[in-house]
């Protein structure tokens, strides 16, 4: 995150280098302004997502399915400088990590990992996890 303190923030006037974050992103211009927005709407205008604003926003996508120690782990992933709060390089950082797993996990390039890739992303993790650890998991 960044410790300056913004009160707004334009596309025209970011307060974020934006030849830095294309360069860690890979991402153009308008692609990084176009998260800028989607991240301002996620903030309602703010320059953070507080982890309370975090939580209303897991609440409105996930209203029947939401579990707290999911959310808790997916803020910790978000806020990589651990300061309690979301802001916008963190986010589009992680976002397009995000993106680039789930290409990678999709591997029918459908738009959605099916119950099949999903299992052998499992058995593929699995896998990974010394022989002396995996009798600790059942």
């Amino acid at each position: 995150g960044n410790n300056a303190s913004h009160s707004s923030h334009t596309c025209s006037s970011p307060p974020w280098d934006m030849k830095v974050l294309g360069e860690h992103t890979h991402l153009t211009t308008d692609q990084i302004n176009e998260n800028f927005i989607k991240f301002q709407e996620a903030s309602r205008g703010g320059d953070t997502i507080t982890r309370r604003k975090f939580s209303s926003i897991m609440h409105q996508c996930f209203p029947r399915t939401h579990k707290t120690e999911l959310e808790d782990y997916i803020f910790r992933l978000f806020d990589i400088d651990s300061n309690g709060t979301i802001e916008f390089e963190e986010f589009l950082i992680i976002s397009t990590i995000m993106r680039q797993v789930f290409r990678a996990f999709d591997a029918d390039k459908r738009g959605f990992i099916s119950k099949d890739e999903f299992i052998k992303i499992i058995e593929h993790l699995f896998h990974l996890i010394p022989e002396s650890e995996k009798e600790h998991l059942t």
